[in-house]
């Protein structure tokens, strides 16, 4: 269990490392973005969060493992993923923009989230579904009629699978 967490913690560093070297194309300018802003108070997983006003928010075009409340009966990385996305968005301002669906079955507003990345440029917005995908915190999942980023998902799935990223690299 040990060595698995250092292997996790390990793998997320160097993600991290090869995502700031090789950039993906994942940001688009803010203006692009028809969206409404909104403060993360809290992240539920890898692909949940909730937002000031205490909505929940479901990252369209994504999946992540899943936690079943024990240890034992949790997904394989769910929980590098819940703290791969706390990393990027708890306490931060996004952008939530939505596809074509409102809310899921559970009530969870249904959208792409970006974060303004000033690292790169005050003129761009990170796609988060987009570098959880990169990353190997995520597979990338179609729940038609929201498809908008799919094609692009998929590829950066491709990618972190047979380069190793991530969950791809630690599950079997």
């Amino acid at each position: 269990m040990v060595l698995r967490l250092i292997a996790a913690a390990l793998l997320s560093a160097v993600a991290f490392i090869l995502w700031a070297i090789t950039s993906p194309v994942v940001n688009v300018s803010p203006a692009e973005i028809e969206a409404e802003e909104y403060t993360v108070t809290r992240v539920l997983d890898g692909d949940t969060i909730v937002v000031n006003g205490g909505a929940k928010v479901r990252y369209i075009g994504i999946n992540t493992p899943e936690f079943y409340g024990d240890s034992e009966n949790t997904e394989c990385f769910a929980q590098e993923a819940k703290q791969r996305n706390e990393q990027f968005v708890l306490g931060k301002k996004v952008l939530l923009k939505r596809d074509l669906s409102e809310t899921d079955e559970y009530g969870r507003l249904l959208r792409y989230v970006y974060l303004n990345d000033p690292m790169s440029s005050p003129y761009e917005a990170t796609s988060i579904n987009e570098v959880l995908v990169h990353e190997g915190y995520a597979f990338a999942r179609a729940f038609p009629p929201d498809i908008a980023l799919q094609e692009t998902l998929g590829q950066l799935e491709k990618d972190a699978e047979e380069n190793g990223r991530g969950l791809w690299a630690v599950c079997k």
